[in-house]
């Protein structure tokens, strides 16, 4: 009976798997099916496969490594192995050839073309084996007859025929396995020629640069046979390139500097026709030479979407121009980077003073709060934002204008796009519709213009803003001749009016006319004169309007002109003025740095002249087209190597007759760079989402995944998960928390949480998950997911928190018995101090003795060593006492109340201060915060700290002690500083210990115990001390206490 045949399917895809064991199976196949590496060499290990089906791509290897490694074993090396790839690229056909694969699919493998090359494989194997066998029964014979010894020489004949005989059957063999090797080498360059790739693909000797091998799609696009080709080298098909040129290109890759150039060009058809490509060439062995490998790709749309979109970019750039309503674009930080020219109507501000500046300047004050909370929500929340909201805007002249502002925002830009309609007159309208009679009389009261009635020479009638116009009541103004502040010069002219309106003559009805106010000023006045019956009697209507800010904003007109000269040479985009004939009028200073200047002497001159150096228009000419169409033209051009955009702009005037020209050259040289490494960093934006660390998904609005990075399906089968909802995928309790979660962070736009879950290997990962909504467009949603391992993370927490609780256990265990020795330590300076005092009362007391009673005994060095003896007890008894002091604070109890340190330092000072101390002393003592905390303590802290204070500036000519507080972080800061000795800084740690003096004891008396005492008082009303002080300036002491107390 026939031995069954074995293959081993080396894959990690289950799906797959079991189809391709079905169809073995049916054709008479055994299969074994591992799902890595690993796994296939245990089981080659155990039981040997007659052939290998071996995917290039696997869980814990690359495919390749993993057939060369294994085909190094001796053990392994006659085994056929067939590698299989979705990517079919060339390059990876080559590799598997020259790791030792015998054959290379491409997935999805068509079944019975697998059948059929298995079976050929595994026969060609059989014949190796068989004929090994032979060569291994001739050498067996071929010994023999060797060993044996014949007599005669018809044996020796036979011995040489059987040898001859032997020869040819392996020479026969030998051929048929070289007939098999051309065989399959037919098979691989038929495989590479069935390769219908879209692009073309071409493979040249690396010295000759001859074709070796071009596929059908090159074929037909270039309209040779393959033939011709073998006689043709890359420069025949690329005839913009030379040797040298096209040698340069080669360099980098022949260096192996570079694994593979790219570059754009036309290739040659056969026909003489040219279209554009992009080159991807590399250098690699085929058939144990050098070559290299050029994939083409036919770029002919590329190039036309790329026009399309420069197109695009022009009507859009139009269409924001001519749009008809004042339109700006704002970035996120509140900066305009463009605006219309509509949008001076409403602001009064021109394209060029809008740009740069931040929006927030237009808007009036009242509105400004609601507009910069919209702004934020709407690059943030974007929820429940309006798009169109009316708001006040301040005009250039100070005017505020009202208007509806219409917003528009994509998710994914970092700009918004506001246009403003002016409802200024409409809102007017409506005021004065809604307006009753008695408004109307409102309005004639509170109007900007003086309105008077005027009869028989008086004035009857007039509104408030008489008085605030001239200074005068009507009162006043009848208490003579009304006309007597009409300016001297203009007073006839006024009067000769009033007579011939009075005499009903046909005379303008506005005119203007100076006044001198009540304060002497002299003020400008547009009058207007109206024929009116005021109580059955004529009279006149009198309109009076200030326009002495109108004839003062005339003036600044004219000084805005000669601004608006400077501004337009100091614009940076180059400017002609043409007239119709395309003469140059005009140009600013930038267009005579890119082309010339102009020469100011009158000389005619012509733009193409200037920018193209022709004696006519050039070919495509803006000026031309647009003097046609008499609408905007624009053109992108390369002059001196520099990339410009030229715009030219029609001036018409009233009756839309061609009057003449703006040109407006911008130098985009350097946008266009950046425009080519935004595409780049884009693309590469793209690349880095199947690099980045974390595992992504994305899930459409109605929660079923569409998208997941190459990290997520690592661990998790994403393609049975994929378009489907997870009540279909998941279990009814695990379906419901994930619904639950998702829907959240539709919702609220964001949520995060920690789960558990198991991979597709079953290994148990904690993952810690963040949800949020992705706006795409106004109609579309989707979920985005961001998914971190931190199993390793709550590992460590864990442990940790075991640690922690081990150290807090340790730290209380060492504070009891610290506590237990401070106790003990403190008891001992208290029973010694206090025991020292009787002996020392005795010395002073015997000493005092012998200075009193036995005096006349003594001469005067024994007095003088008595005295010594009583100095130094005394001194003595203060320093137990000080002792005593310090035990005491370190055995008392709080007693906590509320402390007003300003009274208790006034106090202090009171007390321990000497008449001629608080003449001489000058003592600033600032607003003090009160504190809780032990009363008697803390009147200690200050007597030592002013009295150290007091001790040493006491040599100092104009002593100043300055006593104040600060709050910082939930403490109060309190300070003691004077101008006296100082200390050096060096030192400051020394001065809270006991005994510790920085002075000669014979300066400055004291038993330096003071500071420590503070020091203790204020650690146990758990605050903190410090110093700092300079020689001969002074010293600053600190103590805080906590503000709760």
């Amino acid at each position: 009976m026939e031995k069954e045949r074995k293959i081993l399917i080396v894959d990690d895809e289950a799906e797959w798997v079991e189809l391709i064991k079905k169809v073995l199976l049916i054709n008479g196949f055994q299969t074994i099916v591992a799902g890595s590496a690993a796994e296939a060499r245990q089981i080659l290990s155990d039981d040997m496969a007659d052939l290998v089906l071996l995917d290039i791509k696997l869980p814990d290897s690359d495919g390749i490594k993993f057939c060369k490694s294994l085909l190094s074993d001796k053990k392994f090396n006659n085994l056929p192995v067939i590698m299989l790839s979705a990517y079919s690229h060339i390059e990876n056909r080559l590799k598997a050839y020259q790791a030792g694969a015998v054959d290379f699919l491409a997935k999805p493998v068509d079944t019975e073309e697998l059948v059929l090359r298995a079976n050929l494989h595994l026969e060609l194997r059989n014949l190796r084996a068989e004929s090994s066998l032979h060569q291994e029964q001739l050498n067996e014979m071929i010994d023999k007859l060797q060993s044996e010894k014949v007599s005669n020489l018809n044996l020796l004949e036979q011995q040489k025929n059987l040898l001859e005989e032997a020869e040819r059957s392996r020479k026969a063999l030998l051929s048929i396995l070289e007939d098999e090797k051309a065989l399959l080498q037919e098979k691989l360059m038929l495989t590479f020629t069935i390769d219908r790739s879209v692009n073309e693909v071409y493979i040249f000797d690396a010295e000759s640069l001859k074709f070796i091998y071009v596929n059908q799609g090159a074929l037909r696009n270039l309209g040779y046979s393959m033939e011709q080709l073998r006689e043709m080298t890359p420069l025949d098909l690329k005839k913009r390139f030379n040797q040298k040129t096209f040698n340069e290109l080669l360099e980098p890759l022949k260096n192996r500097r570079e694994e593979v150039v790219r570059f754009e060009t036309f290739h040659l058809r056969k026909d003489g026709s040219e279209y554009p490509v992009e080159v991807n060439l590399q250098l690699s062995d085929f058939e144990g030479k050098k070559v290299f490998l050029a994939v083409i790709q036919d770029i002919t749309e590329r190039i036309a979407a790329r026009q399309e979109l420069e197109k695009s970019h022009i009507l859009y750039r139009n269409l924001f121009e001519n749009t008809g309503t004042a339109t700006i674009i704002v970035r996120e930080d509140g900066v305009i980077t463009m605006a219309n020219e509509e949008c001076y109507r409403i602001t009064g501000y021109s394209q060029q003073e809008l740009i740069g500046t931040k929006w927030e300047k237009y808007v009036a004050t009242e509105s400004l709060p609601l507009m910069l909370d919209y702004f934020q929500k709407r690059f943030t929340a974007r929820e429940n934002i309006p798009k169109r909201y009316e708001a006040r805007l301040i005009h250039a002249s100070g005017e505020i204008r009202d208007a509806i502002l219409t917003i528009g925002h994509a998710p994914e830009l970092d700009f918004i796009i506001v246009s403003m309609l002016d409802i200024t007159p409409l809102k007017n309208t409506e005021k004065a519709l809604r307006e009753s009679e008695e408004k109307y009389r409102a309005l004639v009261e509170n109007a900007m213009e003086t309105i008077s009635v005027v009869q028989d020479g008086k004035i009857r009638f007039s509104n408030p803003n008489l008085i605030n116009i001239t200074g005068y009541t009507i009162e006043e103004l009848n208490n003579g001749d009304p006309l007597r502040i009409i300016h001297s010069d203009d007073r006839p002219m006024v009067t000769d009016y009033l007579k011939k309106r009075t005499a009903g003559l046909n005379i303008p009805e506005n005119y203007q006319f100076r006044i001198i106010d009540k304060s002497g000023r002299i003020r400008w006045l547009d009058r207007k004169v109206t024929n009116i019956q005021w109580e059955g009697r004529p009279a006149f209507l009198v309109f009076d309007q200030d326009v002495t800010e109108k004839y003062i904003r005339e003036t600044e007109l004219k000084r805005s002109e000669t601004q608006w000269r400077i501004t337009f040479d100091a614009i940076q985009d180059g400017i002609i003025l043409l007239d119709s004939d395309q003469k140059i009028l005009k140009t600013n200073h930038a267009f005579d740095k890119m082309f010339g200047n102009n020469g100011g002497n009158g000389k005619c001159v012509y733009c193409y002249e200037k920018v193209h150096q022709t004696t006519c228009p050039i070919e495509g000419c803006p000026f031309v087209r647009m003097k046609k169409s008499l609408e905007r033209e624009v053109m992108e051009m390369v002059i001196n190597g520099n990339t410009y955009l030229i715009t030219v702009d029609p001036i018409l005037n009233e009756n839309r007759e061609f009057q003449g020209a703006v040109h407006v050259i911008s130098d985009i040289t350097q946008s266009k760079k950046i425009e080519a490494t935004l595409r780049e960093n884009q693309a590469q934006l793209n690349a880095l989402l199947n690099y980045i660390p974390a595992m992504i998904l994305i899930k459409d609005a109605e929660l079923r995944p569409i998208y997941a990075n190459e990290k997520f399906c690592h661990y998790f089968p994403f393609e049975e998960w994929k378009n489907r909802r997870p009540e279909e995928t998941f279990p009814p309790e695990i379906a419901s928390v994930m619904i639950a979660k998702d829907t959240e962070a539709l919702e609220k736009g964001y949520c995060s949480y920690e789960e558990t879950w198991k991979d597709k290997y079953g290994v148990e990962h904690v993952l810690f998950t963040q949800k949020f909504r992705i706006e795409v467009a106004e109609d579309e949603i989707l979920l985005g997911g961001i998914i971190q391992d931190i199993t390793e993370k709550v590992k460590a927490e864990k442990e940790l928190e075991k640690y922690r609780k081990e150290l807090e256990k340790l730290v209380e265990e060492r504070t009891i018995q610290l506590e237990n020795t401070i106790r003990e330590l403190e008891a001992f300076t208290y029973s010694v101090s206090h025991d020292l005092k009787a002996p020392l009362r005795a010395i002073n007391g015997f000493a005092k003795i012998l200075l009193n009673e036995y005096a006349e005994n003594l001469d005067n060095e024994g007095k003088h060593y008595c005295r010594i003896i009583a100095e130094n007890a005394l001194e003595m008894g203060h320093l137990i006492e000080d002792l005593l002091r310090l035990s005491r604070v370190g055995r008392a109890e709080l007693q906590k109340e509320e402390v007003n340190n300003e009274t208790l330092v006034k106090s202090i000072l009171n007390e321990i201060m000497n008449e001629e101390q608080k003449s001489k002393y000058q003592v600033k003592i600032h607003k003090l915060s009160k504190v809780r905390g032990d009363y008697i303590l803390l009147k200690q802290v200050w007597i030592n700290l002013i009295s150290n204070a007091l001790k040493f500036s006491a040599n100092v000519s104009d002593p100043v002690i300055e006593i104040g507080c600060a709050k910082k972080e939930g403490t109060c800061e309190f300070y003691v500083k004077d101008n006296g000795v100082g200390f050096d800084n060096r030192f400051k740690g020394n001065l809270f210990k006991v005994f510790q003096r920085l002075h000669n004891k014979r300066e400055f008396e004291g038993t330096g115990v003071g500071l420590a005492i503070v020091k203790q008082i204020v650690s146990k009303h758990g605050g903190n001390v410090k110093a700092e002080g300079k020689p001969g300036e002074g010293a600053k002491f600190y103590f805080s206490l906590p503000l709760e107390g």
